[in-house]
């Protein structure tokens, strides 16, 4: 009996006095917060970690399924901000980045595979979200291009000759593309291509671009009218003259009637592309 009586004392003695019992609360939870937050953490692990509470959470929230999905769009939506900051604290974190490399390195391929899939099922998602992004970071993306090309020159160089020497007739087919393209939209632009190189190779000879590239047509016609066919398969159609020692190299010899013969289309430009 004296057990029950103590505990019928108790809850007398609280219900006068709760006016006391909650100030006394405040005081000591404004005065011991840091003590009560660890406090909590540690009670929170320790009782989340039971095998009992983890297979409750499981049956829950099988059951309530719903319910669940209507809260987080809710909270979501509602707290985007909150959200986004609380996400770039934990990703700037030593801790969650050594984890993000230990996970990625032991699951490649499957993190490859992950991603394949996403791309072909938001192929337009991603090229929006790659536009935005280099519309707005133009200059860090040429810092890092900068970087990462100063640190890795011999691996860059060893990639772009293999991938050359695997795909010369691609490339080819590219460029002739390309130019044929360009030259369309942009004629002002190749024209001042043109009298650059003009204006270079008329310097041993001293004489204005345009008077020089007059002279080089006449030079094209005269070797056309000494050898009025292609060297190497003898037609006589699409003659072009062609510089035996090449004009960049040795714009002395441009306009030597000694320094040219005929050839097809064909011809010359598989000689241009040997070089």
């Amino acid at each position: 009996m004296c057990a029950f009586d103590k505990k019928e004392w108790s809850k007398e003695y609280y219900q006068k006095n709760q006016d006391h019992f909650k100030e006394y609360d405040k005081e000591y939870r404004q005065n011991n917060k840091d003590r009560i937050k660890e406090y909590s953490k540690e009670y929170q692990k320790k009782y989340h970690q039971k095998p009992e509470v983890k297979e409750h959470k499981k049956e829950y929230r099988l059951k309530n399924q719903d319910h669940f999905k209507e809260y987080d769009k809710e909270y979501r939506q509602n707290n985007k901000d909150r959200i986004k900051e609380y996400q770039k604290k934990y990703h700037q974190k030593p801790e969650t980045k050594e984890r993000q490399r230990e996970y990625q390195q032991k699951n490649k391929e499957k993190k490859s595979e992950i991603e394949k899939r996403y791309w072909k099922n938001h192929k337009d998602k991603q090229r929006v979200k790659w536009q935005n992004y280099i519309l707005k970071n133009k200059d860090k993306i040429k810092e890092r291009e900068k970087e990462y090309r100063l640190k890795n020159q011999d691996k860059i160089k060893e990639r772009e000759k293999e991938y050359r020497l695997k795909n010369q007739d691609k490339i080819k087919e590219y460029h002739k593309e390309y130019d044929q393209k360009y030259r369309k939209k942009h004629p002002e632009v190749y024209l001042k291509s043109n009298i650059k190189q003009l204006k270079k190779h008329s310097i041993p000879f001293k004489l204005p671009w345009k008077q020089y590239r007059f002279a080089v047509q006449s030079w094209s016609k005269t070797i056309k009218k000494n050898y009025p066919v292609c060297v190497i398969c003898g037609s006589s159609h699409g003659l072009n003259s062609h510089h035996i020692f090449y004009k960049k190299l040795y714009p002395e010899l441009s306009l030597n009637e000694n320094n040219g013969i005929t050839l097809c289309h064909i011809h010359h430009r598989e000689l241009h592309s040997l070089n």
